[in-house]
């Protein structure tokens, strides 16, 4: 080519390049387009570069100019505006679908500097959230295509304006999917999305804000809200995705993303997903994706501390990091910010889609460190093979020698531009992006050569055009009810009857090109007419196993005979309420089995064990002594149950690297058998110790053999009137009465084993002997699933002379723990109660109430009530007893109005105990009994009005029990899951007088429970 004659005249920091203006030429599909830093009013801030003849390029020096006198030199061209006058500084490029080209201004040179420069912020007429337009057809016709809205914040939707103080943008993309542009804002944090609606004028469609709201402060967003890099990718999905680079204060930079709606509009607020944590601090400035779908990114800061790296994968799915190495200087890390991907010259005339990445840099070439002792300076851009490079130098791809440098401004004996270069786009739209997927593939062919008789057996291959090392591992997986028996030279690192997932040895994941051999697949099972395998591309590496592509394969052929383990025989049967299972087998393969797995079909069933070693390893055509098994989970009684085995060849063991290079599983051997009647109470156990020297006091243990995760709680229950008072660590479960308790583990259902001392439990209201206790083992629906009946031989009491509480329960309302009961006068008591008090007997419990005046004298056996006290103080705790009597009076108590008792009586060894429920899980807004709208009478007449007793508020309640008292304390009305269907009918149907009646709710979910009175009128 003829070369360009050049001004020998520089200044410092690109005050003007060398190169002619460009005429007016179109952009060409290949050339790059790079911006840099000027401080001169009229110097350029961009160039057009041609480095589509890069086979001519010598490797390892500088292609424009070179002193070696290389075939060309590559053209440099500087538009006639794309100078600082025009468009100001600037650092993002992007080309639309038609090779426009687009600038976004930038005070990027201002912060990375080691020395002070002039000019760095000077944005241009757009201003510093400006953008600018090169024509395609005419490279130096420049248009404001985004001008500024010189303000901190605000709304811009539908405007051609960017608000922007002074801290510029971030860079630039265009999303060729949905034709718009994609802007990081260094103002506010946000993204915005632009259209171009009208003849070079960009309108602004919406803004996403990923993280904090913006605060509205003028200048540059904080480290955390700071986004620089942007780049749009289509993923394996069809879902198109915006990336971006999020900078960070004191930590790692990260690489995020957000999807678009089919308008291309953001999917919505707060639907960012973070892909990548980045390995260093410096703030990323570029994203570029290749065809395949890789991405690349480059840092900026300090000139000789920017690293470069390359994440191949897709959405969520991103390998480990890979370095290239930029420039010739100190430890090869000297990005200046801008990367792409771009074409390498095959031939003449013929170009090789992303083979080469151009990446801007600092000290590309520096005197003293140059591999072939040349003494000169490069700063401008780098070619570097896409494959990778090294820093050693005994390798062909030896970073140094194996790269393009480009000076921008050809002074090759300075280095006082150092820290101006900026972004670099390489116009590549006709390199269009193929799926992950599109990239790999596999196939089946029939294996020839020592394969059973008989058998449908398969070699599969695998194509890996790729990358090597990305793929994790390949997961095979029989369809059509199909079972695999196979032979890998890989390592086996999951299987079942059905699939099986195999890994290269060595853990470096799967090479790249043709796999042939490294895996043997025999079809065994139903014997369709048409069988099918998935073949399942796992990975990224190093860490994730998702799929990642999927291939289907049919493999078409009849079944075949038993060439695995054979079930010879079995038997199930009942022990310990569980199903057990003794089973041999016969080894029908081709190799010494050293371990197996049984399995399960239905995945609802588990096994108390699976994996078994086999000492002696069993031989071909040998069989096996009898193993056992244990069964659980969906297990019924006359069902049909089957299982299958798989042999291997090796034992298992991946901490010491032992895998199976041989399995086998053929559903021809599946074996069935019927599940035998087992009743889990065989399994379970109760048991009682005398504890109380001066009462009916006893230590309850059980014992539960059956399953760890069956039982819900146990239940104790009073027989005959017999009413329990409760100690025990066990979280008590709601509602608590006289004579019933619930209790759960605190950590969920009963454990297996034995729980010796579970609870104390003292006996009282009894009047004969023997005394009986029903506990009850509650299953997983937490209805009784067994029961037991311990009995005691107690002295009978004498019987109550006095007063005592009856129809009582301990229950939470709001918190607070509340007692509720009804007082009945003894038969044998010798007076009319007209007042009583509470007690307590331990003195940290206070009563709201202790002294009670009735309105009538209470005549021996009759009863009244309710009467309702709430608990408070230390002595106040779950799980621990509210004991009480109660002292009744002939009189009241008035020595103002001169009343005074004549008689007493107080019937100590009637003293009731309670356990005091938790009541620390209530809540404001749980369903509570207190809430509930209660109609204070009603008028069951037939009239169609207030026929029934109504609550308000049942609907955001289940299970609510509703006990209706007469004024005798008898229950007149009984109703779980009240629903507002009383008619005033008391027992048998019949229709209650009217008058006052005394209601109690409860509510089954929490334990709340309110009382009061309500009035019949007929």
């Amino acid at each position: 080519m003829k070369k360009k004659t050049f001004l020998l005249f520089f200044l410092p920091l690109f005050s003007g390049l060398c190169h002619f203006p460009a005429g007016a030429q179109p952009l060409q599909d290949g050339q790059a387009v790079v911006t840099y830093y000027t401080n001169t009013a009229t110097g350029d801030v961009a160039s057009l570069i041609d480095v589509r003849a890069n086979a001519q390029a010598c490797p390892g020096e500088n292609w424009s100019d070179d002193p070696l006198n290389c075939d060309n030199n590559v053209p440099i061209d500087h538009p006639s505006n794309w100078n600082r006058r025009r468009m100001g500084q600037v650092f993002g490029i992007a080309f639309d679908g038609s090779y426009n080209v687009f600038f976004a201004a930038t005070n990027i040179y201002c912060l990375d500097f080691s020395y002070p420069v002039s000019n760095c912020d000077d944005f241009g007429p757009a201003g510093a959230g400006g953008v600018y337009k090169a024509e395609q057809s005419n490279v130096n016709l420049v248009h404001d295509f985004l001008q500024t809205a010189p303000v901190a914040g605000g709304s811009f939707i539908n405007t051609d304006s960017l608000p922007n103080t002074g801290a510029g943008l971030g860079n630039i993309a265009y999303d060729r999917w949905n034709d718009q542009f994609f802007i990081t804002n260094l103002e506010d944090g946000k993204i915005y999305r632009v259209k171009e609606l009208a003849a070079h004028q960009g309108t602004v469609q919406s803004a996403y804000d990923p993280f904090l709201p913006d605060d509205g402060i003028a200048g540059m967003a904080p480290l955390g809200e700071r986004l620089w890099a942007v780049g749009v990718l289509q993923d394996e999905g069809g879902a198109v995705r915006v990336y971006f680079s999020r900078q960070r204060p004191s930590a790692k930079s990260e690489i995020w993303s957000v999807a678009l709606d089919g308008a291309g509009e953001f999917a919505g607020p707060g639907v960012e997903t973070l892909e990548i944590t980045c390995p260093n601090n410096q703030k990323v400035t570029d994203i570029a994706f290749s065809s395949a779908g890789n991405m690349m990114i480059t840092e900026r800061g300090n000139p000789h501390n920017a690293h470069t790296y390359e994440y191949i994968g897709t959405h969520q799915a991103w390998s480990a990091p890979r370095e290239f190495f930029v420039g010739s200087y100190g430890a090869n890390v000297n990005s200046a910010g801008g990367l792409d991907y771009g074409y390498r010259e095959a031939e003449q005339a013929r170009w090789l889609c992303d083979s080469l990445v151009w990446v801007s840099g600092n000290a590309l070439k520096f005197n003293g460190q140059n591999h072939d002792g040349d003494n000169t300076y490069v700063y401008g851009m780098t070619g570097l093979p896409a494959s990778g490079n090294s820093q050693n130098s005994a390798n062909s791809d030896y970073v140094k020698p194996s790269s393009i440098y480009v000076d921008y401004d050809e002074n090759l004996g300075s280095s006082s531009v150092k820290g101006s270069m900026g972004d670099v786009e390489i116009a590549r739209e006709a390199c269009r992006q193929p799926r992950l997927c599109g990239a790999i593939g596999a196939n089946a062919k029939e294996a020839e050569g020592d394969t059973p008789e008989g058998e449908c057996c398969w070699d599969i291959v695998l194509n890996n055009e790729f990358a090597p090392g990305y793929f994790t591992a390949i997961q095979i997986k029989a369809l059509d009810n199909a079972q695999l028996t196979y032979a890998t030279g890989w390592n086996i690192m999951g299987f079942s009857a059905s699939e099986v997932v195999m890994a290269p040895p060595g853990g470096q994941g799967i090479p790249y090109g043709t796999v042939d051999g490294f895996a043997r697949i025999c079809i065994t099972g139903e014997g369709n007419a048409s069988e099918h395998i998935a073949i399942n591309w796992l990975g990224p590496w190093p860490d994730s196993a998702a799929v990642l592509c999927s291939d289907t394969l049919d493999v078409s052929c009849p079944g075949g005979e038993p060439m695995c383990l054979e079930v010879i025989d079995h038997e199930a049967y009942c022990k310990d309420g569980k199903v057990s299972l003794d089973f041999n087998f016969l080894n029908n393969s081709s190799f010494d089995v050293r371990a197996f797995v049984i399995s399960p079909v239905d995945t609802g069933i588990q096994l108390s064990r699976q994996y078994f070693e086999v000492n002696p390893p069993l031989q071909p055509t040998q069989l096996s002594g009898m193993y056992t098994v244990g069964l659980f989970g969906n297990l019924v009684p006359g069902d049909t149950v089957c299982l299958k085995l798989t042999g291997h060849d090796e034992l298992i063991d991946p901490e010491i690297g032992l895998f199976p290079t041989a399995c086998c599983t053929d559903s021809v051997n599946l074996f069935c058998f019927v599940v035998p009647g087992c009743d889990p109470c065989e399994a379970v156990k109760t048991s009682a110790r005398y504890v109380g020297a001066d009462g009916c006091c006893w230590s309850i243990s059980i014992d539960n053999q059956y399953l760890g995760d069956y039982f819900a709680g146990i239940q104790f229950e009073g027989l005959n009137g017999v009413q329990i008072s409760y100690l025990s660590s066990w979280n008590i479960v709601p509602p608590v009465s006289a004579s019933q308790v619930t209790v759960a583990h605190p950590y969920g259902p009963v454990p297996l084993g034995v729980h010796d001392s579970l609870a104390e439990l003292c006996l009282s209201g009894f009047s004969s002997v023997p005394q009986e206790l029903a506990i009850h083992w509650l299953g997983p629906d937490g209805g009784i699933a067994c029961s037991d009946t311990l009995s005691f031989d107690c002295e009978v009491p004498p019987p109550p002379t006095c007063a005592v509480a009856v129809n009582d329960s301990l229950y939470c309302e709001g918190g607070a723990v509340k007692y509720a009961f009804h007082i009945q006068n003894s038969p044998f008591n010798t007076f009319d109660i007209w007042s009583f008090n509470l007690l307590a007997a331990d003195t940290g419990i206070q009563l709201s109430q202790y002294y009670f005046e009735l309105s009538s004298g209470l005549s021996p056996g009759s009863a009244t009530g309710p009467f309702v006290v709430e608990l408070s103080g230390d002595g106040v705790e779950a799980g621990q007893p509210f004991c009480f009597a109660l002292t009744a009076h002939d009189g009241l108590f008035d020595p103002d109005e001169g009343l005074y008792f004549s008689t007493c009586c107080t019937d100590s060894v009637n003293v009731r105990c309670l356990p005091i429920p938790d009541c620390g899980d209530c809540c404001a807004d749980c369903c509570n009994a207190s809430a509930l709208e209660v109609i204070p009478g009603f008028s069951p007449n037939g009239d169609g009005t207030n026929d029934l007793f109504e609550i308000g508020g049942l609907e955001k309640c289940s299970g609510v029990l509703l006990t209706v008292f007469n004024r005798w304390g008898d229950v007149v009305f009984e109703m779980d899951n009240y629903d507002n269907t009383w008619n005033g009918t008391g027992p048998g149907g019949n229709p209650l007088p009217e008058g006052t009646y005394f209601y109690i709710l409860e509510v089954a979910s929490n334990g709340s429970m309110s009382n009061g009175y309500i009035v019949l009128k007929r």
